[in-house]
């Protein structure tokens, strides 16, 4: 416990905000979880100064990544024939998936509708952590359903993603380390590195996009998103946050943004470009 406070002494004068002191707490835990139960395996010191550091030096946040900035990102991507990572980015800023847990899905985990079940039974579904493989979610859930109820013209895509595929291969036919590396390289080149794009922005912006635009109720998108307080999810439906990003855009990078939104369908599906302002 004293070891650990010394540690975020020095951590604190360095500059550093509460994250980086929460998480080697949190990975201490779990290496050795002695240190997680009450008793003589407690950290009280620990947890105290967590709290005070957490007061004078919040930890950073990842924004949410605005739609208009991920629709000029497709543009680009579409430009360049790469429509499957194009969708790729697009489905997780729908479904707000973790970004680990999206890389990892399976061929079996998007099904499709199954119509002469009724209306109930008619959109795309993503099943995650499916109990057949024992390894449940980050918060201990299994077969958590997240359904695809928007853009239903995206069937046509996620019918030729399964098509000759076998149950057990990877949903998404690209390196998890390509998407992180091509999302980055493409916002840099539209002038928006600004933004700090990452994929956690993403599942941040899907949500924060359908709280704004009441699309859905504060309840559905803490569980679609698997959010368990509305405290870390609130902060997601803040106007001034989305148009402070928003401002960070160059405007001719909006205006293709707003193009490529307008003709989505028509770029993903029927593979319409439109030349970027690059």
């Amino acid at each position: 416990d004293l070891a650990l406070l010394l540690f975020f002494d020095m951590l604190f004068f360095k500059g550093k905000g509460v994250d980086a002191g929460s998480k080697l707490v949190a990975a201490l835990k779990y290496m050795m979880p002695r240190f997680a139960r009450v008793g003589a395996g407690t950290l009280p010191r620990s947890s105290r100064a967590l709290t005070s550091w957490g007061k004078a030096r919040p930890g950073s946040q990842r924004l949410p990544f605005p739609l208009i900035a991920l629709m000029a990102v497709i543009g680009v991507l579409t430009h360049q024939g790469k429509t499957w990572e194009a969708l790729y980015l697009y489905v997780q800023f729908r479904t707000y998936i973790r970004p680990g847990a999206f890389a990892k899905l399976r061929v079996n985990q998007l099904i499709p509708p199954a119509l002469a079940a009724g209306l109930i039974c008619s959109h795309w579904c993503l099943n995650l952590n499916p109990v057949e493989e024992l390894v449940p979610g980050k918060t201990g859930l299994y077969d958590e359903s997240i359904m695809w109820d928007s853009d239903l013209w995206a069937g046509v895509l996620f019918t030729r993603l399964l098509q000759g595929r076998s149950p057990s291969d990877l949903l998404w036919p690209m390196d998890h380390g390509d998407i992180i590396f091509l999302f980055r390289n493409t916002c840099a080149q539209l002038g928006m590195s600004c933004l700090a794009p990452c994929l956690y922005g993403l599942r941040h912006g899907g949500a924060s996009q359908d709280l704004l635009s009441r699309t859905r109720t504060l309840e559905e998108v803490k569980k679609r998103g698997g959010w368990r307080s509305d405290a870390s999810l609130k902060r997601y439906g803040k106007d001034a946050k989305l148009t402070a990003e928003l401002n960070k855009i160059p405007q001719v990078v909006r205006d293709y943004g707003m193009k490529i939104g307008t003709h989505l369908e028509a770029v993903l599906v029927h593979n319409i470009c439109f030349t970027p302002p690059l």
